[in-house]
């Protein structure tokens, strides 16, 4: 299931034939986000409202979907929250306005509580870190977890694959997946190495 970022409105759900779902609207990324930003500072609906200037139900409409703020709003509101428009409008996962942390996350991929981490880190500790980022050994076990990971997001995959061909009415399905085969040995064998 598709989680969409910006909730859908009635006309177009019905421009592209779709049921219109004020639920599927407030799970959206938008208001989600909006109402954890909210909860993050600890602020009532109420107390936003007045910060921003407009009437409690204009933010209960936003959080939840059913509405969503102009560009002025926006603005706004990644002002009161402390968080770029950027993360706002779901162009990015970074929220920090500090524009040497985003662009440390997108160059690293590093996520912000860990480059605020090392940017606040004593010197001691970042020869430690140094030392153990420069180690070769380590960066194998680093490199041979990914391996591990991408083998346990695959066998996922085909069980999730085999589990719905097993709920099918299709008798091909069916007699194709009686003794499956996990395509992962392959990457069983490339995983030994480590």
């Amino acid at each position: 299931m598709e989680q969409t970022f910006f909730p859908v409105t009635r006309r177009e759900a019905e421009r592209s034939g779709t049921k219109y779902s004020s639920e599927k609207n407030k799970n959206a990324g938008f208001p989600s986000r909006l109402r954890e930003l909210r909860k993050k500072k600890g602020v009532s609906q109420d107390i936003v409202s007045k910060e921003l200037g407009v009437s409690k139900s204009t933010v209960g409409l936003w959080e939840t979907g059913d509405t969503l703020p102009d560009a002025k709003a926006v603005r706004d509101l990644a002002l009161y929250y402390e968080v770029s428009t950027d993360y706002l409008l779901g162009r990015t996962d970074i929220s920090s306005l500090e524009m040497e942390t985003r662009e440390i996350c997108n160059h690293t991929g590093l996520i912000e509580s860990v480059v605020e981490w090392l940017h606040y880190e004593n010197s001691e500790n970042m020869e430690i870190l140094n030392l153990l980022l420069s180690n070769r050994k380590l960066r194998r076990l680093v490199h041979c977890i990914s391996e591990l990971k991408a083998l346990i997001d695959e066998s996922s995959a085909e069980f999730q694959e085999l589990t719905e061909n097993l709920q099918s009415d299709d008798p091909d399905d069916l007699e194709k997946n009686r003794f499956p085969i996990c395509r992962t040995r392959k990457a069983n064998r490339r995983f030994t190495h480590c």
